[in-house]
């Protein structure tokens, strides 16, 4: 059984078309819309709002900040593109994001 497409899912297909359009492959913000339309779905939402938003961020605790990071920037920049047609929709502060780190330097075993 395929579950019911929503409005959130034909608002992510199109914003992956219409990055795509501008030559970018976009596969690896592609995938993390899908994990997060997943979610949504599976989480019982019809539409994101602060609630959804704060419990998927809780489920990647053990990622690391700049990935965690990077994947609230992926679901805020599809946010503010859906904003466009739907001005009432949810768009995260993204204050409240992951804060970066910088990256461990290499250490060269001779």
């Amino acid at each position: 059984m395929t579950p019911k497409s929503t409005d959130l899912d034909a608002a992510i297909t199109a914003f992956i078309v219409h990055q795509r359009a501008f030559g970018r492959g976009y596969q690896h913000e592609a995938y993390v819309l899908d994990r997060f339309r997943r979610f949504v779905r599976d989480a019982g939402a019809t539409d994101l709002d602060q609630t959804v938003f704060d419990h998927w961020c809780e489920g990647h605790q053990h990622f690391g900040s700049n990935t965690r990071r990077s994947w609230q920037r992926i679901v805020r920049r599809f946010c503010v593109y859906r904003r466009r047609t739907t001005p009432r929709c949810f768009v995260p502060d993204p204050l409240m994001f992951a804060q970066p780190k910088p990256y461990q330097t290499p250490v060269l075993v001779t």
